[in-house]
């Protein structure tokens, strides 16, 4: 496992690395680490979106380890991933179906079960308790919405810089470069 972890550090094996993670993914499966290899499942997944039928097949063997560990959210995610990537002719799409379908009700219901758990346990906090709670979502939220224009505004800031404006302006040191200054390539 640790050379194949060394070999999915090397850059020569970039376009290798969702077959090395899934490769240590079924090392920590065989070892019975579930978590160990869904952790390097989704790992693999990341690396492997070049090619829709590793990547699918990925999301289904991440989805059947969710659906075996009684996670029906998250395998239902994991299925509804694998028959967006895996291409339409692929021979386990009617299975992926099937499974899916039946699947989609239950994990719909158990959302609404935990939202309506959650609901009924912010109700049940005593009133101070219930407020404090709420202002602190209302604070996360609002952390979050800065963090979100704050990245808005870097991209808008980049985007001008570079884009905006052609990028050949006098003081745009890009130009400083002999290739990029037409004055002193035409001589």
């Amino acid at each position: 496992r640790n050379i194949l972890k060394k070999y999915a550090k090397e850059y020569k094996n970039q376009n290798y690395r969702g077959q090395i993670y899934r490769g240590i993914a079924e090392t920590w499966f065989n070892e019975g680490d579930t978590i160990m290899a869904l952790a390097n499942l989704q790992l693999a997944a990341g690396y492997a979106h070049d090619n829709p039928v590793i990547s699918g097949k990925i999301f289904k063997q991440m989805a059947d380890i969710s659906f075996q560990n009684g996670n029906y959210i998250l395998a239902d995610a994991y299925y509804d991933s694998a028959l967006v990537i895996l291409p339409e002719d692929y021979h386990s799409i009617p299975e992926i179906e099937h499974i899916k379908n039946k699947l989609a009700p239950l994990a719909e219901n158990l959302r609404i079960i935990e939202h309506q758990d959650s609901v009924l346990r912010i109700a049940a906090m005593p009133e101070d308790e219930r407020n404090r709670f709420i202002e602190q979502l209302i604070q996360q939220k609002q952390e979050l919405e800065d963090a979100n224009d704050f990245v808005d505004n870097v991209d808008d800031a980049f985007f001008y810089r570079n884009f905006a404006y052609g990028n050949n302006s006098a003081n745009d040191e890009s130009d400083s470069w002999y290739f990029y200054n037409p004055p002193l390539v035409s001589l």
